[in-house]
């Protein structure tokens, strides 16, 4: 048999037993590191295009090593790219680019940590008997659909808290969308509108099982977004967004306040960007105080909206973040802070998150800083040395004269080399 690369989406070459699976494997390795491969888009209408295999490590560590020039978020487990609407149904952390994907991972990784695995433990010790203990008593069974099926779905199902009158619905669906088009689950001529279909199921499904959560929250993983580990009661404020009002976060005004232990499920989708912070709006006189508080830099969707810095840091009132311009919060503050840089003016080139047009940027060397404020700010180290960044109210900078030798409040160093 001559190699060939177009092997590689033909189903007989992937039902060889491993050892000539990979002997064939082998020799389409040795016609080059990016094989082109020719296939008919059932998705474009039939249409033949053409895309690129990597046999080699080599290269796939390299595309996987540089997310910029090589995307995800267009289909990463599909040959073709997918329509935005079915990446929507069907994307998963494998179909997402940075920082979605990053986002998404945190959100959910709490749930795997050991400790919270040990939490359901339980329940994948019940299921596993449940499951092993019905097919025994059928006797000669599929594997397959006695075990390989419902075992890990019913976990999945247990850990997200959905209802086993439910589970029949998920599982049809993902064997619909995990089926790469096969008859069986498909359907002759399913087709795109099956895996669409398929998709509109588990998402109404999710949809009313959040609503529901919303109003009852329990101790399941789509309740568990936020987790209120505090000795009192909070909530969080996300300061600055546009966002549904139950998501807002004011005590007793919009949700109740999530109890010591209890859990509260924020979820929006961000449609600003720039610089805002989340704080408690429950106690936010003490907990504020106590530091509950944190910076939200939202990235632009098109990085050319962003201003463009070579080092980023912010700078939260009563607290100091390091991170990669440079921003001004006034998150906890009940004075207007006069911000001074030494060295030189800035250009302040965004307000409250936000990014001022070219011609209303200004330059300044302070800017003054209320409660809630944000001010964006370019500086141009114009010269090598240690340059103060402070509030130029006197007793802020040096602690109430407690600091005498060079200051210590609200003030920080900017060390240029």
């Amino acid at each position: 048999m001559i190699p060939s690369a177009a092997r590689l989406i033909e189903p007989s070459f992937w039902t060889q037993t491993l050892e000539d699976r990979m002997a064939e494997f082998a020799q389409i390795r040795e016609l080059g590191a990016v094989l082109p491969i020719e296939v008919v888009n059932p998705l474009a209408g039939d249409v033949a295009e053409t895309f690129y295999a990597l046999p080699r490590f080599d290269e796939v560590v390299q595309v996987s090593k540089n997310p910029d020039k090589f995307c995800s978020g267009r289909g990463a487990t599909s040959v073709f790219d997918l329509p935005m609407e079915m990446l929507e149904f069907f994307g998963g952390f494998i179909n997402m680019d940075n920082p979605r994907h990053a986002n998404q991972r945190r959100i959910v990784a709490y749930s795997f940590t050991p400790l919270e695995l040990q939490g359901v433990l339980k329940s994948v010790e019940s299921i596993c008997t449940e499951v092993i203990d019905g097919f025994c008593e059928q006797g000669e069974v599929d594997l397959v659909e006695a075990l390989s099926q419902p075992f890990p779905l019913l976990i999945i199902c247990d850990m997200m808290g959905i209802p086993r009158s439910e589970f029949k619905t998920v599982l049809d669906a993902t064997n619909v969308i995990l089926s790469g088009g096969d008859p069986e689950f498909v359907g002759e001529g399913g087709g795109i509108e099956a895996f669409i279909n398929a998709g509109m199921s588990l998402a109404t499904l999710m949809g009313e099982l959040i609503e529901e959560r919303r109003i009852n929250p329990t101790d399941d993983l789509t309740s568990k977004l936020v987790h209120n580990q505090l000795p009192e009661i909070t909530t969080v404020h996300w300061h600055g967004l546009i966002l549904p009002n139950q998501m807002d976060g004011p005590a007793y005004v919009t949700q109740a306040p999530i109890q010591p232990g209890g859990s509260y499920s924020y979820a929006f989708t961000a449609i600003q960007h720039g610089t805002y912070f989340y704080h408690p709006h429950a106690k936010p006189d003490r907990t504020q105080s106590l530091g509950l508080y944190g910076a939200l830099i939202i990235d632009p969707a098109d990085p050319a909206a962003e201003v463009k810095a070579d080092h980023e840091y912010v700078v939260q009132l009563q607290e100091w973040l390091l991170r990669e311009g440079l921003t001004f919060i006034g998150t906890n503050n009940n004075d207007i802070h006069p911000m001074h840089i030494h060295g030189g003016p800035f250009q302040v080139v965004a307000v409250d998150g936000e990014t001022l047009a070219p011609a209303q940027r200004y330059m300044a060397d302070t800017v003054l800083v209320g409660p809630g404020q944000r001010f964006d700010v370019v500086w141009l180290a114009r010269r090598p040395g240690k340059w103060l960044i402070h509030c130029h109210i006197p007793h802020h900078t040096s602690n109430n004269n407690v600091e005498t030798r060079g200051g210590g409040g609200l003030l920080a160093v900017i060390d240029v080399k």
